[in-house]
């Protein structure tokens, strides 16, 4: 039981960050950032109690307040995959696709294996690629020919979205969503 050994250890950082998780995934994510802020006053230098802080933030809805977290636990390791992947969603959820895009590209570099990294990065992408094209004067047929012409940089958000979901599946093979996802996009650009 975490409460008893936080009873028993009160200042080992380690015990709220494992009480956080356990809330966090209960979804009480209020008690969590309680656990989680308590395991960063007991040790600022934790990079992933920033992450998580950042995830039950994010689960609140208090996104701002997510991305400072996941900033944090960046400047204090820059090299936890983790946190950039959960900036770069945060990011994507605040419609900043490109900045998301970004993250997402480093976490790749950081975990090149991780065939989850793929299919989120083809997500953003062709989500990015969606609210792009709808901003063409509202016309679905201007939208339909420049995409199915291939101009504008539409295509290109495409294609790179396809990229990443063939990189997935080649990764995972039983990805259902990324599969899914890679079907929508064809079916999008006309394949």
């Amino acid at each position: 039981d975490l409460n008893q050994v936080i009873r028993l250890e009160p200042t080992w950082a380690l015990a709220y960050l494992a009480l956080g998780d356990v809330k966090k995934e209960l979804g009480r994510s209020e008690e969590a950032i309680v656990d989680y802020e308590q395991a960063i006053r007991l040790d600022p230098t934790r990079a992933l109690a920033y992450v998580n802080l950042g995830l039950a933030k994010q689960q609140l809805g208090r996104l701002e307040e997510a991305l400072a977290d996941l900033n944090q636990a960046i400047r204090l390791d820059d090299t936890q995959a983790e946190a950039y992947v959960n900036l770069g969603l945060v990011k994507a959820e605040l419609g900043r696709h490109e900045e998301a895009l970004a993250d997402l590209e480093q976490a790749i570099r950081l975990e090149p294996q991780n065939s989850e990294l793929y299919y989120l990065r083809g997500r953003i992408s062709y989500d990015l690629g969606k609210a792009e094209e709808s901003l063409v004067n509202g016309s679905l047929l201007v939208r339909l020919s420049k995409i199915f012409n291939g101009q504008g940089d539409d295509m290109g958000k495409f294609e790179a979205a396809l990229a990443d979901l063939d990189e997935a599946i080649r990764l995972d093979p039983e990805d259902p969503e990324a599969q899914e996802l890679r079907r929508q996009v064809m079916q999008k650009v006309g394949r």
